[in-house]
């Protein structure tokens, strides 16, 4: 208990001193645009992006380290996912590859789990692909409810998943491609009673499965139920706070995107 709030104190200092640099990131940025020159903005861009994946790897400690979920904390997942998919189109647009989701039958799966830490794992996951995909691939995203299960799907026409190797020497191996972000993935699925697959399909490429039960929150036995604007309004402000204004899909994205799409904004 004593290490995990050593941990906790540990990350939220951190955190707290990166958003210092990046405010005073955004200061200069004011005085750059109006007076510097093209290298003055080339720096900011170069610190900022820094600082954005700093920022992604705290999210991402923050992430791994969790022990358990609020039961009583409710989402919408149809919501989350649809938001992820505008999300993606726009990241797809600043990289140069074509992305597309299909819309969910439900208009609303209401479940309870951990907003904040599901959109991790799906932008994890959506970042991987359009990785693999490179300019000018193709990544699919599809989701649906099968059963009492929330199931979300990415598809990308990358190389695929790297066959194993019989005579490497597994002391000397070196981890390489999906990296941290799977498995911050993976664990944010075991804290949701959930699991994270990876298939190959027949026509190339990889295949990420996120599949969690959905689960109906104590709130929903009661006869008042729980509104979904409601959902959707707790989500927003959860982002706020737990990133102090920072866009979630721009942290995760922030080692496939150019400097230049870091510059501080107005």
């Amino acid at each position: 208990m004593e290490e995990k709030l050593l941990t906790e104190k540990l990350v939220t200092e951190i955190r707290d001193r990166v958003s210092d640099g990046m405010a005073a990131v955004d200061l200069l940025g004011t005085l750059v645009r109006e007076k510097g020159s093209r290298k003055d903005q080339a720096y900011l861009e170069a610190i900022s992006k820094s600082f954005h994946r700093l920022l992604r790897l705290i999210r991402h400690v923050e992430a791994y380290g969790t022990q358990a979920i609020d039961g009583d904390k409710t989402l919408d997942l149809a919501g989350l996912y649809r938001k992820l998919g505008r999300d993606g189109e726009d990241m797809a647009k600043l990289l140069g590859l074509n992305f597309s989701y299909t819309q969910p039958s439900d208009s609303s799966v209401i479940s309870c789990g951990d907003d904040y830490l599901l959109e991790m794992a799906i932008l994890n996951l959506m970042a991987n692909a359009f990785e693999a995909a490179g300019p000018s691939g193709r990544v699919t995203m599809g989701g649906r409810l099968e059963g009492n299960r929330w199931i979300v799907t990415l598809e990308d026409n990358g190389p695929g998943l790297p066959r194993p190797d019989e005579n490497e020497d597994p002391y000397l191996k070196t981890h390489s491609g999906v990296g941290l972000g799977l498995d911050t993935a993976h664990r944010i699925a075991e804290l949701h009673e959930g699991v994270v697959m990876l298939n190959a399909p027949a026509e190339g490429g990889v295949q990420a499965v996120l599949s969690i039960p959905v689960k109906k929150p104590r709130t929903l036995d009661g006869d008042e139920g729980t509104d979904v604007n409601d959902v959707k309004e707790a989500a927003a402000v959860n982002y706020m706070v737990r990133e102090g204004g920072f866009a979630p899909t721009l942290l995760e994205f922030s080692h496939l995107l150019s400097k230049e799409n870091f510059f501080p904004e107005d």
